[in-house]
């Protein structure tokens, strides 16, 4: 007696925490959400192409595993390279978060750097190149707040007794 044997259920199939996005933003006219890849498997191929500037990459290389996000990041690593060898080809100097990188570049090339700088430089890679502000967590004592070096800019004057 009794009833129909439970079938086991299939298991569920995880989802990824994670999605790799589709659309991806221009590294030329910093539009959002308009950059189309189309990806030729059969060719090998890609071709890059934004919505609103028109900017178009095409022939790019790309193997079977690669995906949608692995051609955009070779068209910016492109963009980005172009980019930095016009501005070197023109003398520009840029003020990049990460130019301490460049500058040891160029300070181990020269012989008789001091090292103190190249452990600065070394210090600094992937920071602001800007130091925080130095504060003082002290608390104020009394001896701080001398009357005897009182030159007359307070505010508020003492009572006097005059009357």
């Amino acid at each position: 007696m009794g009833g129909k044997k439970a079938s086991a259920k299939a298991p569920l199939k995880k989802q990824s925490k994670y999605k790799i996005p589709a659309m991806f933003g221009c590294p030329l006219c910093d539009a959002k959400s308009c950059v189309v890849i189309r990806i030729v498997r059969s060719a090998k191929e890609a071709s890059v192409r934004c919505r609103v500037c028109g900017a178009t990459e095409n022939g790019i290389r790309c193997s079977q595993l690669e995906k949608s996000c692995d051609v955009y990041f070779k068209f910016r690593d492109k963009v980005q390279n172009a980019d930095r060898a016009y501005l070197r080809k023109s003398g520009i100097q840029t003020s990049a978060a990460n130019a301490g990188v460049n500058s040891l570049q160029m300070v181990l090339g020269v012989e008789g750097a001091d090292e103190d700088h190249l452990m600065m430089l070394a210090g600094n890679m992937g920071r602001s190149s800007q130091h925080p502000a130095a504060v003082s967590r002290r608390r104020p004592r009394e001896d701080d707040y001398d009357d005897d070096d009182d030159d007359g800019g307070h505010h508020f004057a003492a009572a006097s007794d005059e009357d």
